[in-house]
């Protein structure tokens, strides 16, 4: 019989008023006490809203917690790769993952530019700051060039 495994996603929202730097001690000390607990993973996502959600780069905040605890997995739940380059992303995440022996999970979106219109992302209102993106997202991320096809994993 398979041993259930226990996951949580820290939801990024805080009180309104809340000490930026109180609120993620908060949420670091959290993460220690659920890694002693025995669970096996949890998540952070990336948010850019001011205010209460204040995790605006879920590896930073991976490192972070990978120097509190011992065992339980850190997970990106979700990286948006609209506001990334995906190989980036891919690089910090293997450097996490080396750093942390194993521990990181990577979670990201689907590369989509139809909802951020009004930025530099809109690939025919700015083609040129569109045309690096890769037609395809994933554990693998493909682009292709003239005559050639590279993929990084």
């Amino acid at each position: 019989m398979a041993k259930l495994r226990f996951g949580y996603f820290m939801a990024p929202f805080h009180r309104a008023g809340t000490n930026p730097t109180l609120a993620l001690q908060r949420d670091l000390e959290f993460v220690e006490h659920i890694d002693a607990l025995g669970f096996d993973e949890v998540w952070f996502g990336e948010h850019h809203s001011a205010g209460s959600e204040i995790i605006s780069s879920p590896e930073i905040f991976i490192a972070a917690a990978a120097q509190r605890t011992k065992r339980i997995r850190l997970g990106t739940g979700v990286i948006s790769l609209a506001y990334h380059n995906p190989l980036w992303v891919a690089d910090r995440l293997v450097l996490l993952d080396h750093l942390t022996y194993g521990r990181v999970l990577g979670g990201w979106d689907r590369l989509v530019t139809h909802r951020f219109r009004d930025d530099r992302t809109d690939p025919h209102r700015h083609p040129r700051a569109s045309r690096n993106q890769p037609r395809h997202s994933g554990p693998a991320t493909r682009r292709r060039d003239r005559d050639r096809q590279d993929c990084h994993t």
